[in-house]
């Protein structure tokens, strides 16, 4: 495990990392990710020692890297693994004589037993067959795989890997996701993995810290989403629904899907086109969904009004205001202002603020639910929201 608490650093006076903590856990595939310009190289290259914190510290396992004498920290940098974004091959050597480097040059192992430890990695990376080929005999993805098994050939405790997925097809790029799954599970290794992937995010992110400008802006997991009292449906066989279907535009069966259950995503919509893109089935929802919708709450419309003693109640949202990448809305609004769940006087023009991450969090449902369109949802209460105007 690797704990990082209040990570600072800056070049030339410029500040690319700013006051991140968080943890790394040990068996699990992290994910920082952000994009191009985030700090999420600058912040791996001072988990790997190569660029020091211009305050803060780093944890791994317990010890902080600044109890740390040299030859402590040349112990640590033969605990890490690494595997580089363009692979780092030595061109003129084989695919054995690349696993074996890193043995050759810190081990005080003997020929056989560092061959013998190479065949395993290679092994392990199902390489076998292309164990004598140089890099330039080989396909992408499978030097990719040379890369992680040099880089778990010392039995590291810790596993790092810059942009794995760069340069891969999209069957391939996960491909390569699953093996550094299953290595980080099979050798419980703290593996941090770089990226601005989304398929990665999608398929192994079991611990995901994500960079704005710097700064961690969100952390959690690929499943957490919603307050644990989320239930969202699509039902295709509502009666008179108006989003009700068989088969989607592509001709697919469509079922029933639980998209977030007790606030986990479990589904996606996904179509024959992106199915493809992520090695996953269509589930029939080419067009999009059919009849969505949250499962109604267990307050009364009433009751949810009486919860706070002044609450805004948004009747209109005016312009779209979301930003996919950072998760921020912002909207204008018009209303009325309830206090202690009396409607007193009507609002308009102002604005309403917030995060997705905050949002999806401090969701409260009534059980007010009714079909009136092919999307619907009971009167929600939402916490924390911004409002700005007069």
């Amino acid at each position: 495990m690797i704990e990082i608490k209040n990570i600072e650093k800056s070049f030339d006076g410029i500040s690319i990392i700013k006051d991140i903590s968080t943890s790394f856990e040990k068996g699990k595939t992290n994910l920082i990710i952000g994009q191009s310009g985030s700090g999420k190289t600058v912040l791996l290259k001072c988990l790997l020692g190569l660029h020091e914190p211009d305050s803060g510290q780093i944890i791994y396992d317990g010890v902080s890297n600044q109890n740390m004498n040299e030859s402590e920290r040349t112990l640590l940098r033969r605990q890490m693994g690494m595997v580089f974004q363009g692979s780092a091959l030595f061109d003129s050597m084989s695919v054995i004589e690349n696993v074996m480097f890193p043995l050759d040059m810190l081990s005080e192992l003997n020929e056989d037993e560092i061959r013998e430890k190479a065949i395993k990695a290679i092994d392990r990376v199902e390489l076998t067959k292309a164990i004598d080929k140089l890099p330039s005999e080989i396909s992408g993805g499978m030097q990719k795989r040379v890369a992680i098994a040099r880089a778990i050939v010392m039995n590291p405790k810790y596993l790092f890997c810059d942009e794995p997925n760069s340069g891969l097809d999209h069957k391939t790029a996960i491909v390569i996701d699953k093996l550094i799954q299953e290595i980080t599970k099979e050798f419980n290794i703290t593996t941090i993995i770089n990226s601005h992937d989304m398929n990665s995010v999608i398929e192994i992110g079991e611990k995901i810290v994500f960079l704005v400008s710097g700064e961690k802006n969100w952390e959690g997991t690929n499943k957490e989403i919603f307050s644990t009292t989320i239930n969202i449906y699509d039902k295709p066989d509502i009666v008179k629904g108006l989003g009700s279907r068989y088969f989607d535009s592509e001709g697919v069966k469509t079922d029933e899907l639980k998209l977030v259950d007790q606030g986990v995503l479990k589904h996606y919509l996904v179509d024959t086109y992106n199915g493809k893109k992520l090695n996953l089935k269509s589930n029939g929802r080419g067009g999009g969904t059919s009849n969505l919708f949250f499962e109604k709450g267990s307050i009364s419309y009433k009751d949810l009004l009486k919860l706070n003693t002044r609450t805004l109640y948004i009747t209109e949202t005016i312009g779209h205001g979301s930003n996919l990448v950072t998760g921020d809305y912002s909207v204008g609004a018009n209303g009325f202002m309830v206090e202690d769940g009396i409607f007193k006087y009507p609002v308009s023009e102002i604005t309403i603020a917030g995060n997705f991450k905050d949002i999806f969090k401090n969701i409260t449902l009534a059980d007010d639910l009714e079909f009136k369109y092919s999307t619907n949802a009971p009167t929600m209460l939402i916490e924390g929201m911004v409002v700005a105007g007069k």
